[in-house]
């Protein structure tokens, strides 16, 4: 059953590589400068990566062309701690990826693919409940859900994902 999973996901991750790679062909018609400053407004299709904090071992956000890709992100508080239950973390990991795109020019409106994790399979339909709850009605986007025997710092819960950038607010 786990390498069923693991083939799915790897199909998937492989499906999305292809989309953002032809989405990248077909946005290359900038002309290469080597003064050229890439900036997360840009349209410039080569990717652009954010890191949140010196010697982590992944980038916390990518850009490419108008695609956002984000780290998975945990529910821990602004110390670094894990909050509360699963409930409680699914909230608090919610709360982080709607700021996340929010400074990245986008919105939880313009998510396109979720990747959602739980150390319990149990607990998923609690955590559909909060995470459904974070969408627009009508806009939830494609997920791949699975179980890992463990996440970074006993969480209970990590969620990244994949965003369009909202283009009005990249004119401004």
């Amino acid at each position: 059953m786990r390498f069923s999973s693991i083939k799915w996901l790897g199909v998937c991750l492989g499906a999305i590589c292809l989309m953002t790679f032809v989405q990248l062909q077909a946005s290359s018609s900038r002309t290469d400068r080597p003064d050229h400053e890439p900036s997360l407004t840009s349209q410039d299709p080569l990717p652009q990566y954010i890191t949140a904090r010196k010697g982590a071992p992944a980038s916390s956000v990518v850009r490419a062309g108008n695609v956002l890709y984000l780290s998975g992100l945990l529910g821990s508080g602004p110390d670094g701690s894990i909050v509360g239950d699963v409930s409680a973390q699914t909230h608090t990991v919610m709360a982080r990826l709607k700021d996340v795109l929010a400074r990245n020019h986008s919105s939880m409106g313009h998510v396109l693919h979720c990747t959602l994790i739980v150390t319990d399979i149990q607990t998923l339909p609690l955590v559909n409940t909060v995470y459904m709850g974070y969408f627009p009605e009508g806009r939830l986007p494609a997920r791949t859900a699975f179980e890992a025997s463990g996440l970074a710092a006993n969480a209970l819960v990590e969620v990244g994902c994949i965003a369009a950038v909202d283009q009005v607010a990249t004119r401004l």
